[in-house]
């Protein structure tokens, strides 16, 4: 935790680095040593926005897509990642990303919002710090947490278990919606365009919050016999769940090189690193899959290589960080654990028909994409013999390029992928360089790549 010791002072600039080296539109880091007056409207658009640049680009999308067989690495370092060649230092960069430029950020403005009786932005952050340390235990395993963000306080933070974060997160969502519920003449500041992800709309922040818990529920049902149950328990929350596409929590990205899509910069700038997988490509094609079109160019596919399309790799494609495909997935995954298959099959259906709809199908795709594959088990939920395959082989067309997939191979088995080489897939990130170099002591020994992680034995 070196690095974050360094930060002393307020820096809001425009930079030309950012975690997979493209053009970064803003980056603000506030000093954990120094409190100082910041406006939470600042803070917040940069916290989200790194975030969006994090879990977007190469050092996640692309790694986690390499892991899953969604990318190919074809050239420089993705062509040893797509062997399993790594070190250390390549997980420095997305490391103190998380660390520095997310939840740093979002540890000041909960402080700053408590201090000035900012609800909705203390909630907000909450529900922001709540997913960001989510994803950094679900790539790493333990973490620091509970004594991280204390600057010089504590340069050498302590790693939490993964089973207490889980803990702590559910204790965020809940205490941001308690803030969300604040009355608005009581709750302070009001976000608004400075929350590019809802712009102030508390409603839909209230959705993702109860949308993002059956997240992390589902994802314990190995470690836990009573998830699916907990799962099933939390589909009627007070505020409710995501129920369209227009809930989607989305990071914009916009129509200039500066401020571009972390993935179309990456491919104008590496071009040829990375190929997408015909794992992936070759299933969409032959179930003559709508989405295709807009995940895919394929324009050269006869040599077996496509390149990303449009929905993801625009100039001004947003970054999701939960759809309510994904959503509708999750309740599909529980109903059909339990049993309940008439349930299963709806939820199902749901999630199918929105992701489609969210890479621009009708619904006459829809309708034409079930029929065209009536007797198939990846698309056929109702005549399938392995339901569960079925939902998650949706569910990994619906998230392509998500790093949730990755985490849906882990605990579920699906996708059914072999190794790129030797016998074993990677299961979690190597803890970085930065942290063996300056944190050594507090790091946990024995990791490997294969490793699993807690939720994931």
């Amino acid at each position: 935790m070196k690095r974050l010791s360094f930060i002393s002072i307020l820096t809001a600039v425009l930079i030309l680095s950012s975690v997979t080296s493209c053009k970064k539109y803003i980056d603000i880091n506030i000093s954990p040593n120094s409190p100082l007056n910041v406006s939470p409207d600042v803070v917040l658009t940069a916290a989200e926005v790194n975030l969006g640049y994090a879990v977007g680009g190469a050092d996640v999308a692309l790694i986690t897509g390499i892991f899953d067989k969604e990318v190919v690495g074809s050239d420089r370092q993705f062509f040893a990642y797509q062997s399993y060649i790594f070190v250390a230092d390549n997980f420095s960069n997305i490391w103190g990303t998380m660390y520095e430029s997310v939840m740093n950020n979002l540890y000041q403005l909960i402080q700053l919002s408590q201090a000035n009786n900012n609800k909705y932005y203390d909630g907000i952050a909450k529900v922001l710090m709540a997913y960001s340390i989510g994803t950094t235990t679900d790539l790493w395993g333990d973490v620091p947490y509970s004594q991280a963000f204390q600057g010089d306080a504590n340069l050498k933070p302590a790693y939490d278990k993964q089973q207490d974060i889980y803990t702590a997160i559910f204790k965020l969502l809940d205490d941001a919606i308690t803030d969300f519920n604040t009355p608005a003449a009581q709750a302070g500041a009001k976000p608004g365009k400075d929350d590019v992800i809802y712009q102030g709309n508390i409603s839909k922040w209230i959705k993702f919050a109860n949308s993002l818990r059956l997240r992390y529920l589902i994802h314990t049902v190995k470690v836990d016999n009573t998830a699916v149950q907990k799962v099933l328990n939390a589909l009627n929350p007070a505020g409710g769940l995501f129920s369209s596409n227009a809930d989607d929590a989305k990071v914009p990205f916009l129509n200039d090189e500066s401020r571009a899509n972390p993935l179309y910069q990456f491919e104008e700038q590496r071009s040829g690193y990375t190929n997408y997988h015909s794992y992936f490509s070759d299933q969409l094609i032959s179930l003559q899959d709508p989405r295709v079109r807009a995940y895919l160019d394929t324009t050269n596919y006869s040599s077996g290589v496509a390149h990303l399309g449009p929905l993801l790799g625009s100039i001004s494609s947003p970054v999701t960080l939960m759809s309510y495909a994904e959503l509708q997935f999750i309740i599909a995954e529980a109903y059909t654990r339990a049993g309940d298959y008439v349930n299963g099959a709806t939820y199902f259906q749901n999630g199918v028909s929105a992701s489609i709809m969210n890479a621009g199908g009708s619904s006459t795709d829809v309708n034409n994409y079930f029929l065209n594959n009536v007797g198939d088990d990846r698309v056929n939920y109702t005549t399938s013999s392995n339901k569960l395959m079925t939902v998650m082989m949706q569910k990994y067309f619906a998230l392509y390029l998500q790093y949730e997939a990755f985490s849906d191979w882990r605990r579920t088995g699906y996708p059914n992928l072999t190794p790129n080489t030797g016998t074993q897939i990677p299961r979690r990130y190597l803890y970085p360089q930065t942290e063996l170099s300056y944190n050594q002591q507090n790091v946990p020994t024995g990791t490997t790549l294969f490793t699993k992680v807690w939720w994931d034995q």
